[in-house]
């Protein structure tokens, strides 16, 4: 079996790397648990233990033996690992703390509501996880019409800082529930989430 050289190459990935919020600490005192793995320079995996860094301590700290992030004020850092065996390779990844205006909203069904990123950082692919009980647009409702916002420079489908949240008025049958609806956003390459509360949608709708 072949021995592994010193490292090269360190990669980092969160608990639940395809997960929302994986990488977004939604408020001040949230963590996020990290993992650090070695790879010499032909790919095998070096057992090594990992020295871990903040970029931005004023944004997130981190344990420096165990990679527990804590988000300690909004905005996005690189946190570094570096292996600790004689190759001394080193990775990083971004991870983001209270990127979104708030993580939860309650509406009533038939009216509307906005949610913005914070920090100004790049935001594109505003989307609902329910259209039917709340749409997402990105940009404010001036005088009943969806205004674009990409005065960050922001490009992509559904692109820009604030979002409008729309929950269209459909009649139907039934006993009205609550919808759970998350919205899902990337705010400087960090994937959020957010969850609006609809009051009052039709049952029919199934949620």
């Amino acid at each position: 079996m072949p021995i592994p050289g010193p490292s090269s190459k360190v990669t980092i990935r969160p608990l639940h790397p395809f997960s929302p919020n994986c990488l977004h600490m939604p408020t001040a005192g949230s963590t996020i648990q990290l993992f650090a793995t070695a790879f010499d320079q032909d790919g095998l995996i070096v057992s090594t233990t990992f020295t871990w860094t903040s970029g931005s301590p004023a944004v997130a700290t981190v344990n420096s033996s165990t990679g527990l992030v804590t988000g300690v004020g909004p905005g996005i850092c690189n946190i570094q690992a570096q292996a600790n065996d004689s190759g001394a390779a080193k990775g990083s990844i971004a991870v983001g703390v209270a990127l979104l205006s708030a993580n939860s909203l309650t509406i009533a069904y038939g009216q509307t509501v906005t949610l913005s990123s914070v920090g100004n950082f790049p935001t594109v692919n505003w989307v609902s996880g329910a259209d039917g009980a709340a749409q997402v647009y990105a940009g404010t409702l001036v005088n009943g019409f969806i205004v674009p916002d990409h005065s960050f420079g922001d490009i992509g489908w559904n692109a820009g800082p604030t979002a409008t949240i729309i929950t269209p008025v459909y009649q139907g049958p039934g006993t009205p529930a609550t919808a759970h609806v998350p919205v899902q956003v990337s705010v400087g390459g960090i994937y959020c989430q957010a969850v609006v509360n609809v009051t009052g949608v039709p049952a029919w709708f199934g949620v």
